[in-house]
């Protein structure tokens, strides 16, 4: 994956293994109730990172960042 990646190539990959995503992933979209609540880069893909956003915790709140069937808010 890594060198169709150097290559230039998109790779679209589906996990819920959170030490797969660490470290096969450039970037992480996480979904919940259907919709992008976080894109993570870099740095910022951690286990607390993803397990937080999986169940919809805003980042030091310990709030929903968002009510289950609310409409999705677009990514711009």
């Amino acid at each position: 994956m890594r060198r169709l990646s150097a290559e230039g190539a998109a790779i679209i990959l589906y996990s819920t293994d959170y030490d797969e995503l660490i470290g096969c992933c450039d970037r992480v979209m996480v979904l919940y109730d259907g919709a992008v609540v976080t894109t993570l880069a870099g740095p910022e893909i951690t286990e607390h990172a993803l397990v937080g956003s999986a169940l919809n915790i805003a980042p030091g709140t310990g709030s929903a960042t968002r009510e289950a069937g609310a409409a999705p808010v677009a990514a711009r």
